[in-house]
């Protein structure tokens, strides 16, 4: 059955050639190219493709951000209300930051005394 196929599409391919000289794809349509069609570009591949740019854009850059901390709510001089500053640091992650920076990077090594 596969021989029979493979033998039956040979001789077609021969007889092709032989006709119109050359075996490329033109050949087979009457000397014209057949026309595939192109594919349009949808809503998500060009989101895709936005996304992609923008990651990639990112990634090529650091950016730094400056945190303005307020000492106190009536923004009075020379007064700090702890409290209020402590919060401002723990929604900005400066207080998470700190905590694994000194758990992982201590800053003071203790020396063993001899």
């Amino acid at each position: 059955t596969n021989e029979l196929i493979r033998t039956e599409f040979q001789k077609l391919v021969q007889t092709t050639t032989a006709t119109h000289g050359t075996d490329n794809a033109a050949s087979w349509f009457g000397g014209v190219k057949p026309k595939i069609p192109k594919k349009k570009t949808t809503v998500l591949q060009t989101f895709r493709q936005q996304l992609k740019s923008l990651m990639e854009r990112i990634s090529n850059t650091s950016t730094r951000y400056i945190r303005c901390i307020k000492p106190n709510n009536a923004m009075l001089p020379q007064f700090t209300e702890h409290y209020t500053t402590m919060r401002q640091l723990e929604c900005a992650g400066l207080v998470t930051a700190i905590t694994i920076s000194r758990e992982t990077f201590p800053n003071k090594l203790e020396y063993v005394k001899a």
